[in-house]
């Protein structure tokens, strides 16, 4: 019975031992598990106060820096037209030849034509005035299309006093050409040089009497009707394009409607005494 009794205690013993043990452990258990979630709570807060701090930042930068680029940005914008401006303005932007321009000149008057203009004495008509001939002898309106660099734009004039045509007239050129032509002309200094004031004369008439003064060869085709039809047209044009047209023919004709004897050399280039009267009139254009 001893035996018996001492296993039976033992045995109880044990399943108290165990049971002890097994309370002991899921104590242990809990207390992990208590800890685990006590952690991961203060890890959530701390997560939560800093995405609170973040998005806070990202409101601030959202709210400010759209400001900043738009300034910015307006700021580049003003610096690229400024610098467009003065490059359009500073540099000859024409393909035949680029020229440098400095500055624009105060005062440069550039006469350009054919011969009428050429044979005009400029040096004695406008004393002591920055005025340049840039007439050759036998041109036709596409002459001057052809070298415009070097007939206009290489000296930068303020003021351009524009007769062509007549040869045109000579050479079968019709009205259309001619009118497209001076068109051309003036559209190519208006872009070239922007500041130039351009003023264009009429074709100025011609004598074909018989008058021993006349070298009909001379005049050739020419007429004073074909002459004045060019010119309503070109009066037309200078209106549509804004610059100034300056009627010339009329002051230069006889009551007969041609161009005065006294002011011409042989019925179609022009005398002393034409060129004289043309100054006149010129002159006010130029004060």
């Amino acid at each position: 019975m001893g035996k018996i009794e001492e296993k039976t205690r033992t045995r109880k013993n044990s399943k108290i031992y165990k049971e002890k043990t097994d309370e002991e452990d899921l104590s242990k258990t809990k207390q992990q598990y208590f800890n685990f979630d006590t952690n991961t709570i203060e890890n959530d807060n701390l997560s939560k106060k800093k995405r609170v701090k973040k998005e806070q930042k990202v409101f601030i930068e959202k709210k400010v820096y759209p400001k900043f680029l738009i300034f910015v940005l307006t700021f580049s914008l003003l610096l690229i037209l400024s610098f467009l401006v003065y490059h359009f303005y500073t540099f000859d932007h024409n393909k035949e030849k680029k020229v440098f321009i400095t500055k624009k000149l105060d005062n440069n008057y550039l006469f350009l034509g054919d011969s009428i203009t050429e044979q005009y004495s400029l040096s004695d008509y406008y004393k002591n005035m920055p005025v340049v001939n840039s007439g050759f002898g036998g041109d036709i309106t596409e002459d001057i299309l052809d070298d415009m660099t070097n007939r206009v734009y290489i000296y930068n004039p303020s003021k351009v006093f524009i007769l062509i045509g007549v040869n045109d007239i000579g050479r079968s050129k019709t009205d259309d050409q001619i009118i497209s032509n001076i068109e051309k002309i003036i559209k190519n200094i208006k872009k070239n040089r922007p500041s130039c004031e351009i003023y264009i004369e009429s074709i100025y008439p011609i004598n074909k009497d018989d008058n021993e003064k006349i070298d009909k060869n001379m005049v050739g085709i020419r007429s004073n009707d074909r002459i004045k039809e060019i010119n309503d047209k070109l009066k037309m044009l200078t209106s549509k394009l804004n610059v100034t047209y300056i009627d010339l023919y009329n002051d230069l004709i006889d009551e007969n409607g041609n161009l005065k004897l006294e002011y011409t050399k042989e019925g179609l280039h022009i005398s002393d005494e034409g060129y004289k009267k043309i100054t006149n009139i010129l002159k006010k254009y130029i004060d």
